[in-house]
């Protein structure tokens, strides 16, 4: 992501509010994570802030130039963070800290995240390791969300809202867990299953046209198909199979509707490959076959 202007700033800031409106929370390992503020951030040469410190944890990643951090009372820990050697940084709350840029430009994506636990001592326990490892967090699999999430602030659509939040959501615990698996990994599945749920929706809503299948998401979402349909099953109330089909259901009627497509257009739009099977289904699903659909309005 490189040459961000100031434009392009407050568009991505403004798509990122709108992806974390309301506070998500989640439940990971022994704690309780809320995202609260996601954004970026460009600062041009001989920039630097005061020293301060906030009641949040921080997590910092530099996607474009170069940024120094100093962290602790006096800089009792020194980074140089360059877009050119992905990583990421986690300051802990209430910990001074100041960040500097010596020349260029640099850009910092930044997340606000508030961490607790139920028990007294655990995040004591938390903050005492994360010193020792000089608060640099290994990337695991967080760069490909972060990706993802850039590719999804490229599009305009008002639904992606809810995926930018699921993105977001996923990258922290990506990196919680790669960095911190004691605290952060649950037992069983990689995804909690309130989550997994609820983002495999939000990406079939998203990729209707696409060849989605039950086998395709349990690999994307490294689950067994037999799980990832137990429970989608148990959270909609129907198979991940009759969610799509439904869902491919809704967009054609809506486009037989609001649009002067052919019928056959549609269905290939919206994922039917064969179009018998799509009149099967739509009759099935709405009792009128789709040119009647159209017709009666």
């Amino acid at each position: 992501m490189e040459n961000i202007d100031e434009k392009l700033i407050l568009n991505l800031n403004r798509k990122l509010a709108l992806a974390i409106k309301e506070l998500r929370q989640f439940q990971c390992g022994e704690f309780t994570v809320d995202l609260q503020i996601a954004h970026y951030t460009t600062n041009s040469g001989a920039f630097s802030t005061d020293w301060h410190h906030h009641e949040y944890y921080e997590l910092a990643h530099v996607v474009d130039g170069i940024m120094d951090y100093s962290i602790g009372n006096g800089g009792v820990f020194f980074h140089s963070m360059n877009a050119d050697k992905p990583g990421w940084l986690l300051i802990p709350a209430k910990l001074a800290h100041a960040r500097s840029v010596a020349s260029g430009e640099s850009t910092v994506f930044s997340i606000v995240l508030r961490i607790i636990s139920k028990k007294s001592d655990i995040l004591s326990r938390f903050d005492q390791i994360l010193r020792t490892k000089a608060y640099l967090l290994k990337n695991g699999e967080s760069l490909k969300w972060l990706g993802l999430m850039n590719n999804e602030l490229g599009h305009d659509l008002a639904l992606r809202s809810e995926f930018l939040g699921n993105i977001m959501e996923m990258m922290v615990l990506e990196l919680f867990r790669a960095s911190f698996a004691e605290f952060f990994l649950p037992q069983g599945s990689l995804y909690s299953k309130e989550l997994l749920p609820e983002m495999i929706s939000a990406y079939i809503d998203e990729h209707l046209n696409s060849n989605l299948t039950l086998d395709s998401l349990a690999i994307r979402y490294r689950v067994s198909p037999r799980h990832l349909n137990r429970i989608f099953s148990r959270h909609f109330g129907i198979p991940l199979g009759q969610y799509l089909i439904r869902q491919r259901l809704k967009l054609c009627a809506h486009q037989l509707l609001n649009t002067d497509k052919q019928i056959k257009e549609i269905a290939s739009d919206c994922g039917f490959k064969h179009q018998g099977y799509f009149i099967r289904q739509f009759l099935k699903h709405f009792s009128y076959l789709p040119s009647e659909y159209r017709q009666r309005g």
